[in-house]
């Protein structure tokens, strides 16, 4: 499942710097309707500083329960695109999920559902960079569709 953020940081460099690294992780790309995967771009603090706004696409994207350890999240691919070996979507020789559906991988995670970064522990307080995420496989299965 997808869905679109906003964010709206705060434009001091350690803050950049930090959505700078999460971006990378997400492997964020530029969005472009002529190209689906999106346009890379230079990803750094200076960059993103650079604009008021920017209209971003990662290749893995879950949110939501199905995004929490311990739960056992489900990405839907076409019977189609089963039966045919992956050839029936590009790039061939790959089984794609539905649009719809989760592309998945080690997805970085950097706050609890409270918001409260994961790595520190409760209560803490720090001015450092932002934590290392903590990864997790999501979808863990998939499923035929259709």
């Amino acid at each position: 499942m997808t869905a679109a953020a906003d964010i709206a940081p705060t434009w001091d460099a350690g803050n950049l710097e930090g959505l700078a690294a999460a971006l990378r992780d997400l492997d964020a790309r530029v969005f472009s309707e002529s190209v689906p995967e999106g346009l890379p771009f230079d990803c750094s603090a200076q960059t993103l500083g650079g604009a008021q706004l920017w209209n971003l696409v990662t290749s893995a994207q879950i949110y939501g329960y199905a995004a929490a350890a311990g739960v056992v999240a489900v990405a839907a691919s076409f019977y189609g695109e089963i039966d045919s070996g992956g050839t029936l979507r590009p790039p061939p020789g790959q089984i794609d999920v539905e649009p719809f559906s989760s592309l998945g991988g080690d997805l970085p995670f950097y706050f609890d559902g409270r918001g409260a970064p994961l790595s520190l522990a409760a209560g803490a307080v720090t001015n450092a960079s932002p934590p290392a995420p903590e990864t997790r496989f999501k979808p863990e299965i998939t499923a035929p569709d259709g």
